[in-house]
């Protein structure tokens, strides 16, 4: 899906923008990310390319349901957040209006998980998806041995609706969103046509 807006903020002292991610976009450092990080990550291909995960991007562009935002920080690409949207009825008591979309977050670099830059992606998904598409209620899922995924999540508001196996299933509402102390300077733009 195309989203033609994007999040700008300050996180901490760094510029960041929250945006749709082109297949151009696609970093080695991704790549690697990819590879190296396969406990947690569905279907993850320890021997993708960059040419598959641009063709992977542009897939997603194309979808009426899935987005790829990338979080870029000072210009760099540093993690993305995979979200899909629906149209049909939640579970009870977890959507009031029969949309909602789900999420997952990927820091690529382990030198950079640690800064928050997890927490910001959960928080500018949301705050995006919400301003832009007007969803109001958000769903994840995890497994339980992933603290720090299940934590990250709490922080900025989810809260766990069911245990099923061994996965945590957590919901949100955007009146619940805690947006983290760090992010500042926050607005929602159009994407000029150099991003398109």
């Amino acid at each position: 899906m195309e989203l033609d807006r994007y999040l700008a903020f300050s996180l901490r002292a760094e510029k960041c923008q929250f945006r749709v991610m082109l297949p151009h976009e696609v970093t080695e450092s991704y790549i690697v990310g990819l590879r190296e990080q396969g406990q947690y990550l569905e279907n993850a291909n320890k021997k993708i390319s960059l040419p598959e995960q641009s063709n992977y991007v542009a897939r997603i562009l194309e979808s009426p349901d899935d987005l790829l935002i990338g979080l870029f920080v000072e210009g760099e690409l540093v993690g993305t957040s995979g979200i899909q949207t629906f149209a049909e009825p939640c579970q009870e008591g977890i959507s009031n209006d029969g949309s909602y979309a789900t999420m997952g977050v990927f820091v690529f670099n382990p030198s950079d998980r640690g800064k928050g830059y997890g927490k910001t992606m959960i928080w500018a998904g949301v705050y995006l998806l919400s301003s832009t598409l007007r969803i109001s209620t958000f769903r994840a899922g995890m497994e339980r041995q992933n603290i720090s995924s299940f934590r990250t999540f709490l922080s900025c508001g989810f809260r766990k609706y069911e245990e099923v196996g061994s996965t945590f299933k957590l919901s949100l509402m955007i009146d619940q969103l805690k947006k983290p102390a760090f992010i500042t300077y926050i607005s929602v733009s159009s994407l000029s046509q150099k991003y398109r």
